[in-house]
C-alpha cells in the first residue's frame, strides 16, 4: 500500500507514470545498496558480462587455454551455474591437476550445486596446496560441506580451526551456530551467535554493511535458542 502511495505521489508530482516508476526503481536499488545488498551492482554485471564474452572468445581460439577455462568457470560459478562451472574444470582436467585455485572452484560448485560431499575432496586438496587460500574461505566451506554431509565431528573440527584463524567472521560463527545447533548444541551455538553480533557491531560500516544479511541470521536463530 505504501509503494502504491509513493507511486502515486510521484506520478502525480512528474506527471509521467514511466518516470515515477524509474525514480521509485532508483531509489530502491540505492537503498538496498546501503542496506540488504540483495540487487545486483549494474557495473559489476557489465564487468563480468565482459570477462565471460573474453573467456569464450579465447577458448573458441584455443580450447585448450585451461586459464581461460578457470576463469569462465568462476565466472559461472559467480552467476549461480555451478554446473557449467563444473563443465568448464572438467574440460580443462588434468592439466588443472596441483592448481588449489581449481581445485576451491571445483569444490564451492559441488556445494552450491547441492552435492557437497562431492565438495570435500577438492576443498580439502586446496587446503594442503594453499592453507590460507582466499583467507581461509577454503576451510569454511569445507566445514559447510561437511556439516551439510552429516559429517558433525570433521564440521565442528574445520569451524574451530576456521575461526581460530577468523574469530571475528560472522558468517563463520553463524555458520559454526548452525552447525551446534544441527548437534544439539543449543548452549555453544548461542556463545557463537553473541559472538557474531558483537563481531558485527564492532565492525568498520564498510565490514557491518556487508556482514548485514548474517547479522539478521544470528538475531533470528537467537530467537530460537532463547
Amino acid at each position: 500500500m505504501k509503494g502504491f502511495f509513493l507511486f502515486w505521489l510521484l506520478t502525480m508530482l512528474l506527471g509521467n507514470p514511466l518516470l515515477a516508476l524509474i525514480v521509485l526503481l532508483v531509489a530502491f536499488w540505492l537503498l538496498d545498496r546501503s542496506t540488504w545488498r540483495i540487487l545486483p551492482d549494474p557495473r559489476v554485471l557489465f564487468h563480468r558480462h565482459n570477462r565471460q564474452k573474453r573467456c569464450e572468445r579465447d577458448i573458441a581460439v584455443n580450447p585448450g587455454d585451461v586459464d581461460a577455462r578457470l576463469e569462465l568457470a568462476k565466472i559461472y560459478l559467480d552467476r549461480g551455474r555451478p554446473k557449467e562451472a563444473l563443465a568448464q574444470l572438467a574440460s580443462a582436467r588434468p592439466r588443472l591437476e596441483g592448481v588449489a585455485e581449481a581445485d576451491f572452484v571445483e569444490g564451492l560448485a559441488h556445494l552450491r550445486a547441492g552435492d557437497p560431499a562431492a565438495a570435500i575432496e577438492p576443498l580439502g586438496r586446496s587446503l594442503k596446496l594453499d592453507p590460507g587460500l582466499h583467507a581461509h574461505e577454503a576451510l569454511l566451506r569445507l566445514a559447510e560441506a561437511r556439516a551439510a554431509s552429516g559429517d558433525r565431528a570433521g564440521a565442528g573440527e574445520a569451524f574451530d580451526r576456521f575461526l581460530a584463524e577468523h574469530p571475528s567472521s560472522v558468517e563463520g560463527r553463524v555458520l559454526a551456530a548452525r552447525q551446534r545447533l544441527a548437534a544439539g548444541d543449543r548452549a555453544s551455538a548461542r556463545v557463537h551467535l553473541d559472538a557474531a553480533l558483537e563481531s558485527h557491531k564492532g565492525a568498520p560500516r564498510f565490514r557491518r554493511r556487508l556482514d548485514r544479511r548474517w547479522a539478521w541470521r544470528a538475531r533470528a536463530m537467537l530467537r530460537r535458542v532463547a
